[in-house]
């Protein structure tokens, strides 16, 4: 039996918890989703749990819930062999989701104008904390964006003896 999304490709080039989970959505009902990584890998492979506490970027049980039921290859986006074989993989997708810095995918040529030009019915989502603005006084990095979001101080503390309050007791 066919399932929903068993007739879309999707090309999944983001990167943490919203676009994998996205693009992992339309995978388990039956989209073709290729997760493309940098040759660093995803940085969700460096998180854990791990089994047994032991850090392995094979391992990563965040990476395989976000990523489960996809196929994947590694790309340097960074150079013309790279980004060369990103538009023939975009020429056969229908949805292309990515969650890089706004004017990133641009800065490689391979902005939504370009990835038209390979097919002029792709889908560009564009998962990011801010929209595509570029990062302004009031908003602050990708990076920082939940810190910034939350007024949380960062980095958090694993549980422990120590309190990961900080700031001082009113008393």
């Amino acid at each position: 039996m066919d399932q929903l999304f068993s007739d879309v490709r999707i090309l999944d080039l983001s990167d943490g918890i919203p676009g994998p989970f996205c693009a992992r959505i339309f995978a388990d009902y039956g989209a073709d989703v290729i997760k493309v990584e940098p040759p660093k890998g995803d940085s969700t492979r460096r998180r854990g749990p791990f089994p047994g506490d032991v850090p392995d970027i094979e391992a990563s049980a965040l990476y395989l819930h976000l990523n489960r039921n996809k196929r994947g290859i590694t790309l340097d986006l960074e150079t013309d062999t790279g980004a060369s074989l990103l538009r023939e993989l975009v020429a056969t997708s229908d949805i292309v989701i990515e969650s890089f810095a706004p004017g990133h995918m641009d800065r490689l040529g391979l902005g939504f104008e370009q990835l038209r030009q390979c097919k002029t019915n792709v889908v560009l989502a564009s998962v990011t904390p801010f929209g595509q603005e570029q990062n302004s006084p009031r908003r602050p990095p990708v990076w920082s964006s939940t810190r910034w979001a939350t007024r949380c101080p960062w980095p958090l503390q694993p549980l422990s003896s120590q309190p990961a309050i900080r700031g001082e007791r009113n008393t």
